[in-house]
């Protein structure tokens, strides 16, 4: 499972390259979002010490408490190919004088049934969302992401970002494959709570393959919310001149969990 909660990333940062582009843009009190595009692929990490650098400028002295992070990717076909990928990176910070303490919390407590009803609602969710490019469904899932999730993808980018991908891809073809795991109280997430992992994986009739992920939590008070997206597809374009090997490859790099 993916670290949940905040994290300092010490390690020294490449310089960005001329293709990359990190822009920082204050939310609110003290938070702010850095976003890093770039015309390559980067893992997470990669991407995270990056912006340390700049979220350190802005930070004045204070220590920049990275928290949730989303992402969407598409990789090129092959060293030899013209053909560019698309990387975007967003990452929330705070600035603070020292690592927040979390107040210790009643365990939490699920029945089978609000479990049920739990994994068929995210699961159900997730398949709209990755299924019908309808706007309004794309704003119904927008609308239950969390508060840092909604300020690091606006609702405005999220319904371009996900017409433009629809578009190109054209329609899916049967249903996503869909991989649900629960984890309750996990250590080292941002709170108490019952999480729920979507791992995904659809095709359509423009795209080989799409695999991500979208981190749920109901916490201890009922609300559900979508924490962390993280999200790669490749086009046929990309596919037809990529070797099996570098397909293997990608599929493992975008989460996916099928053949």
């Amino acid at each position: 499972m993916k670290y949940l909660g905040f994290v300092v990333v010490v390690a020294l940062s490449p310089p960005l390259d001329a293709r990359e582009r990190l822009v920082v843009r204050e939310t609110g009190n003290n938070s702010f979002v850095a976003t890093l595009r770039a015309g390559r692929e980067i893992k997470i990490e990669e991407a995270q010490q990056q912006l340390l650098p700049e979220a350190s400028r802005v930070c004045q002295g204070l220590i920049p408490m990275l928290g949730k992070y989303t992402f969407h990717s598409s990789k090129p076909a092959s060293a030899k190919s013209p053909i560019k990928a698309d990387f975007e990176f967003h990452q929330a910070f705070t600035c603070a004088e020292q690592a927040p303490v979390v107040p210790q919390a009643l365990p939490t407590v699920l029945s089978e049934e609000e479990s049920r009803r739990l994994v068929e609602f995210v699961e159900g969710e997730t398949q709209n969302a990755l299924t019908d490019p309808d706007g309004a469904t794309q704003r119904a899932f927008h609308s239950q992401f969390s508060p840092s999730m909604r300020t690091m993808l606006p609702q405005s980018e999220w319904l371009n970002q996900q017409a433009a991908l629809h578009q190109k891809a054209g329609p899916i073809k049967g249903r996503p494959l869909l991989k649900v795991t629960t984890y309750t109280d996990p250590p080292n997430s941002p709170g108490p709570g019952t999480y729920v992992a979507v791992d995904f994986q659809a095709n359509y009739e423009r795209a080989p393959f799409r695999c991500g992920y979208v981190m749920w939590l109901r916490d201890q008070a009922g609300k559900i919310t979508v924490l962390r997206l993280e999200d790669g597809v490749i086009h046929q374009k990309e596919a037809s001149v990529m070797t099996a090997d570098e397909l293997a490859q990608t599929k493992l790099q975008f989460r996916c969990f099928a053949p």
